[in-house]
């Protein structure tokens, strides 16, 4: 070979290598991090667990390892709080001299933690006013006030799905008409059958705390009926549980005066939470591609830009936890901030990049129209074909920035069968393809490493997420993280319902026409009853007023 040309080819491979971001450890890096995040002694790292905690734990000591600098509230640390369960400590049933059992005659339903009520028991069959239906369960009653509410689970039409009754016939409708007939509690019939499949899911909050209820088998409510005029006491005694998850926060000081923050959430459903698709027996959901591949890229991307010419911006990077359970790390990172808001040039989110098609590799960027620069720099990445949607809003946790006035995005490497599933392995990552992803990634980095801080702009957001199919939206983003009764919105669409009516970012909606909102179950459930054009009232509260709004669908 011609030796000048020789050495040519070799100053040009060598030339070509330093242009590139991605080096020769990166592979090997990402296994080491995916499946040491993915592997089964972390028990799928939910929130608040021990696996969360041994996330952590390898997580930071990478950080150190790395120099990043701690940007936490204790070192890399932020802990943030979270509702983790109710559980029942010492509920108790009595008719007359009769003392029943939890959990073999009766469960305590999680609507007032703390109560002791006396009283007769009235049988109101259904608990139903459905004037609509003319049909009303209370007609003819009398002496209705200050008594214990029999009420049969179900409605008139049990067994058709279709029926009318089925969306008044929940148990927290069923409370609110006996409480607005002036019942003090209530002891719900079920079944002998089905009693074990009506225990209360202690780990789903209640929005809002109404009069103690019961859920009782037949075999209790044979007896209780012989014994109607005996009084009977009912004695609920439910625990709340707090949680504590962590956000784990380096950074690279470049001493600039903006930051670019980098983003991926750790934790995932543990043993299956109710996000999980898999419906065989209980099991470990490791979440290799969810989101352990975005993790593991963060973790390369700190130390590629460690060694990077990238030196106009500050680089902050976040491991986030409770995103599997509605962004509670994100949201609860945005309004405690350890860098003023203002101060961030961009959010880059990395969620599910670890299973790049090898078919069609298309990637996923989703929020390019929360800055009006994105499209122009995106349409410059030329490695992989590439989808865009505009909306800032999403489900992942570049809305907790979006919804903070900072331009995010989110690479997303598309969907598969084992989402959410037990079969979601660090066997079936796509190595070259996250690399590929990390190399267009930084390549975006570093052209906008040499330009002015980017403009944030709103998007035309859509509270629809593909998960419900309602007939109209009020034009809201929720506050998932609220633990209060009724439900704040988080950000508002423009030119939507809820803007139109004026109403605001923080307020709390607690009523949709006739529906008292008290959670986002309550809230879901009154949207499911209007329709486009619907014209009613809504019930907010704005700081300390409270006040009713006319709103059109």
């Amino acid at each position: 070979m011609n030796k000048p040309f020789f050495y040519f080819l070799t100053l040009f491979a060598y030339l070509n290598t330093q242009a590139q971001f991605i080096d020769s450890e990166t592979q090997s890096r990402l296994k080491q991090h995916i499946n040491t995040l993915a592997s089964n002694k972390l028990e799928g790292r939910e929130t608040g667990t021990i696996g969360e905690k041994l996330a952590a734990t390898y997580i930071t000591k990478t950080f150190t390892e790395l120099g990043l600098k701690a940007d936490g509230d204790s070192g890399y640390y932020q802990a943030f709080p979270f509702f983790n369960n109710y559980k029942p400590a010492n509920s108790r049933f009595s008719v007359g001299q009769k003392t029943f059992n939890i959990n073999d005659d009766f469960y305590a339903y999680p609507s007032k933690l703390d109560a002791q009520v006396v009283g007769r028991i009235t049988d109101v069959g259904y608990g139903l006013n459905a004037p609509a239906l003319n049909y009303n369960s209370f007609d003819g009653l009398t002496n209705l006030k200050g008594t214990l509410f029999l009420i049969q689970i179900g409605h008139p039409e049990n067994g058709n799905p279709h029926s009318r009754f089925e969306s008044m016939s929940d148990i927290q409708s069923k409370l609110d008409t006996a409480m607005a007939y002036g019942a003090i509690g209530v002891i719900f019939i079920c079944g002998n059958e089905s009693f074990k499949k009506q225990k209360p899911d202690y780990a789903k909050r209640i929005g809002k705390e109404t009069i103690p209820a019961i859920i009782i088998n037949k075999d209790c409510a044979r007896y209780i009926k012989n014994n109607l005029f005996e009084k009977a006491t009912i004695t609920t005694s439910i625990k709340k549980e707090m949680g504590i998850g962590y956000n784990l926060i380096g950074s690279i000081n470049n001493n600039k005066p903006y930051t670019v923050v980098l983003t991926a959430h750790y934790d995932h459903l543990g043993y299956g939470d109710e996000g999980s698709l898999h419906t065989g027996k209980k099991a470990i959901h490791n979440g290799a591609d969810d989101n352990a591949s975005g993790v593991a890229a963060i973790l390369e991307l700190a130390r590629l830009l460690q060694k990077s010419s990238f030196k106009n911006y500050n680089y902050t990077f976040i491991a986030f936890s409770g995103e599997e359970k509605g962004l509670l790390g994100s949201n609860y990172y945005v309004k405690q901030p350890g860098t003023p808001l203002a101060s961030f040039n961009y959010n880059i989110n990395l969620d599910m990049v670890g299973r790049l098609s090898t078919t069609n590799p298309v990637l996923q960027i989703n929020g390019v129209g929360t800055a009006m620069e994105w499209p122009a720099e995106i349409e410059k990445l030329t490695d992989l074909k590439i989808s865009t949607t505009a909306s800032g809003i999403g489900p992942s946790d570049q809305t907790s920035f979006y919804l903070a006035n900072v331009p995010a995005i989110h690479f997303f490497s598309g969907t598969h069968t084992d989402y959410h599933k037990p079969s979601d392995d660090a066997d079936k990552i796509n190595y070259q393809g996250t690399i590929s992803i990390m190399q267009m990634l930084g390549q975006l980095i570093g052209n906008l490493d040499a330009k002015p801080k980017i403009t944030y702009t709103k998007t035309n957001d859509s509270t629809q997420t593909g998960r419900s199919r309602f007939k109209v939206t009020l034009g809201v983003i929720p506050d998932y993280a609220f633990e209060g009764e009724g439900m704040r919105i988080d950000g508002i669409t423009p030119s939507k319902p809820a803007a139109n009516a004026g109403l605001l970012k923080g307020d709390i909606v607690l009523q949709i026409g006739e529906t008292t909102v008290s959670d986002m179950n309550s809230y879901m459930k009154a949207l499911g009853q209007f329709s486009k054009g619907d014209i009613t009232n809504v019930t907010i509260k704005r700081g300390q007023e409270t006040m009713v709004k006319s709103i059109t669908f």
